[in-house]
């Protein structure tokens, strides 16, 4: 195992020994700092209405098939097929969020039940956030939600236990934000500031 080890020390050596003076002087920093991850932070939606919705699309085929069967239109079951995948290829959500401090860059994937993704990249610093207890609709209840913006464009809206984003979730991605310095945007003072434990 000490061997292992050494080896693998004596790789990392000569790489860095075969770096110029200038490249090595730029990866001093990152050694030294205890608190340095090569890794992007990535935050998912837990997908778990996957399930229901293949369920759901196997009821609405198979129905579509024995009604189009009973009253011999196959025409139909083709165009309800058809506007099914146009519906699901213009329709996304936020799938997964990939924070990337060293990089100072924001990257938010869409996907939609089709597996098609949709990727947009932002910088750090042209990005500000809110995290509010707020409704989202005139029939839901207050929610924790954090809502992305760059400028005065909103980006996306995260709500607790909407689109398969648990609280916990969402939360450590706030906290993600604080850990990155991203700036919290200034909004209504009617919308209470959801309760963390380290304050935002």
């Amino acid at each position: 195992m000490m061997g292992w080890i050494s080896r693998k020390i004596f790789k990392v050596i000569v790489g860095l020994g075969k770096l110029g003076g200038m490249q090595l002087l730029f990866y001093i920093p990152f050694f030294l700092d205890t608190n340095f991850k090569l890794k992007v932070t990535t935050y998912k939606a837990d997908l778990k209405s996957n399930i229901n919705y293949i369920i759901a699309f196997v009821v609405f085929f198979g129905g579509t098939i024995y009604l189009c069967s009973k009253f011999s239109s196959w025409t139909g079951l083709i165009i309800l097929l058809l506007l099914f995948v146009i519906f699901n290829i213009v329709t996304s959500r936020l799938n997964e969020i990939k924070l990337d401090k060293l990089n100072n860059g924001l990257t938010l994937i869409y996907k939609n039940y089709l597996g098609i993704k949709k990727t947009s990249k932002y910088e750090l610093g042209q990005i500000e956030f809110t995290y509010k207890r707020q409704a989202t609709s005139l029939r839901s209840g207050m929610k924790n939600v954090c809502t992305l913006y760059f400028g005065d464009k909103r980006l996306s809206q995260i709500v607790s236990d909407s689109d398969d984003w648990s609280d916990e979730e969402i939360r450590n991605f706030v906290y993600g934000l604080i850990n990155s310095d991203v700036k919290k945007k200034l909004i209504s003072r009617h919308l209470k500031d959801v309760e963390m434990e380290n304050g935002i």
